[in-house]
């Protein structure tokens, strides 16, 4: 019973480490087959140093876990800041394809908005990549520059098309 609590008290004092918890199960093992021996009070010293140890070892396995979900965390961010990337390199890769309309202009926008907003969800997490943030932010930049180009030809359109009206009206009279 005194090496039980020596044991205990020991664990109890001990940080984690590979043996922690075989040792915690084997004195808890060891304190129910020994309980009929106790005197008073044994076991009330033994069950503190093995809810301290238990404590411990909780802790211990709260961290582990909080560091694997941080590991998947930031893993899910890499991934989908590629994806966005990826994304935003295919919209400027098919800027040539778009159609100078303004319902393929706003629909363009839209995309753009939504992959800004997905850009900086992601942003507010947790930093990313200097050269990945570069791609991405330069991207952005050549679909903006690409709509301002885009509306201004739309709405100038119609009054070079006019003008072009007037002067084939004028070149028949």
């Amino acid at each position: 019973v005194q090496q039980l609590t020596d044991n205990a008290a020991a664990l109890a004092r001990s940080e984690m480490n590979p043996q922690f918890e075989g040792r915690l199960i084997w004195l808890r093992q060891q304190r129910d087959a020994l309980a009929a021996s106790f005197a008073a009070g044994e076991q009330q010293i033994i069950d503190a140093s093995i809810d301290i140890a238990s404590a411990t070892m909780a802790c211990a396995l709260q961290q582990k876990s909080q560091q694997q979900a941080d590991a998947i965390r930031e893993d899910k961010l890499q991934i989908d800041t590629q994806t966005l990337a990826d994304t935003l390199c295919s919209m400027v890769s098919n800027l040539a394809q778009t159609p100078l309309t303004t319902d393929a202009i706003d629909v363009l926008q839209k995309n753009l908005n939504q992959q800004r907003d997905s850009w900086k969800a992601l942003t507010a997490e947790q930093p990313v990549q200097p050269l990945l943030q570069m791609k991405i932010s330069k991207a952005i930049d050549t679909i903006e520059g690409f709509l301002t180009a885009a509306r201004y030809l739309t709405e100038h359109h119609d009054t070079l098309a006019n003008l072009q009206k007037e002067i084939s009206e004028q070149t028949q009279f």
